[in-house]
């Protein structure tokens, strides 16, 4: 693959981090213009937060795909590993989210959670 294509999109995906942080940093230092946690669903914090994220995590997994075999890692052994390291994060994903539920985790309207793997 062109070089060309992986910088620019990894130029994207710096970008839409910065951004991203960006709002989180104005929610910290000006609580009156807040970015997150987003007043309610549907509002434009809540989608600037949801689009962001969203955007660079596929960002993220295409360069994940273009960069393929790129890594001195070439034995097939290599695949044993992800594949344990996949479940693995999948099985802590799922425990924080039932943990969180999704409204709490979308930064709509909850408490505190003191439980599961956020204890």
């Amino acid at each position: 693959m062109d070089m060309t294509i992986e910088f620019a999109l990894f130029t994207v995906t710096l970008v839409l981090e910065f951004l991203l942080g960006g709002g989180l940093i104005v929610s910290l230092l000006y609580p009156k213009y807040r970015v997150w946690p987003p007043p309610k669903k549907g509002s434009w914090q809540y989608w600037y937060t949801h689009l962001l994220t969203e955007s660079s995590i596929f960002c993220f997994l295409v360069l994940g795909f273009l960069d393929w075999n790129a890594l001195f890692l070439t034995h097939w052994l290599r695949f044993v590993f992800a594949f344990i390291f996949m479940v693995a994060g999948a099985i802590v994903f799922l425990w924080a989210l039932r943990t969180l539920t999704i409204n709490t985790s979308l930064g709509l309207k909850g408490k505190l959670i003191t439980k599961g793997p956020y204890r």
